[in-house]
């Protein structure tokens, strides 16, 4: 399983939000590229980044970050935040990563989500983030009224192979990831499936881990690293088994 270390953006630097709320604001370091390089240095594989400006915007705001990212990490990076048109879409991957991240614009314009699959496939992924049961958008500020379950039938519908899930309400609490609803949403969807929120212990990757039959292909991590819980090492080895 694979174990995605978290680039938040916001104002330029890297930080972590609390629940996703931007008014509890944990700002790590203001150089990106150096935090970049430290996790490649670790092991990293794939790097997440989020465009948390961009989120609570509509459109991304870092693109010139991004640019920065990929000359000293490669393709292999996620990126989503404010990628709602195709035109955003289109920058984030001439810029070079490897997989655009779409949230809102998934649940309220199917059309878009369709041609980007039809054009870039697997490049296209979707974050599902859910609060006590429902589907959140626009940087996790709006309720949807979707069900998880509601919301990735239509994404298959749309082509979409691959989900980014995150329990909002454990995202950045340290207090471990929803496994079981994780576990249920792979089950559910049959589709591929990054957990993402809660991670604080090696115990919680390993738990997950056992998830991989069903789907949950990686683990996105933040705070417990930025926090030195554990290296990208020890979360690498432990996702190995």
């Amino acid at each position: 399983m694979l174990v995605i270390p978290a680039i938040d953006l916001k104002g330029g630097a890297v930080v972590r939000l609390h629940q996703g709320r931007p008014e509890q604001e944990t700002r790590y370091a203001q150089d990106p590229i150096s935090v970049a390089c430290e996790w490649k240095d670790q092991g990293a594989s794939w790097l997440h980044v989020i465009d948390l400006d961009g989120a609570f915007s509509g459109r991304p705001r870092h693109l010139e970050v991004l640019k920065g990212l990929v000359a000293v990490f490669g393709g292999s990076i996620q990126f989503g935040g404010g990628l709602r048109s195709a035109d955003a879409i289109e920058a984030v991957l001439e810029i070079g990563v490897e997989r655009a991240i779409l949230g809102s614009v998934a649940l309220t314009n199917p059309k878009l989500v369709q041609d980007a699959v039809a054009k870039h496939k697997e490049k296209i992924a979707v974050a599902i983030d859910v609060r006590e049961g429902k589907v959140y958008t626009a940087g996790w500020q709006e309720e949807s009224g979707d069900s998880p379950l509601d919301a990735v039938q239509r994404l298959k519908s749309a082509g979409i192979a691959r989900i980014i899930y995150t329990d909002i309400q454990q995202d950045g609490t340290m207090r471990g990831p929803n496994v079981e609803a994780t576990k249920q949403i792979a089950i559910d969807s049959g589709l591929k499936v990054i957990a993402s929120g809660g991670v604080s212990t090696l115990d919680d990757i390993r738990r997950l881990k056992h998830l991989q039959e069903l789907g949950v292909e990686g683990v996105i991590v933040g705070k417990a690293l930025y926090e030195k819980r554990f290296t990208l090492t020890e979360a690498i080895q432990a996702a190995r088994g």
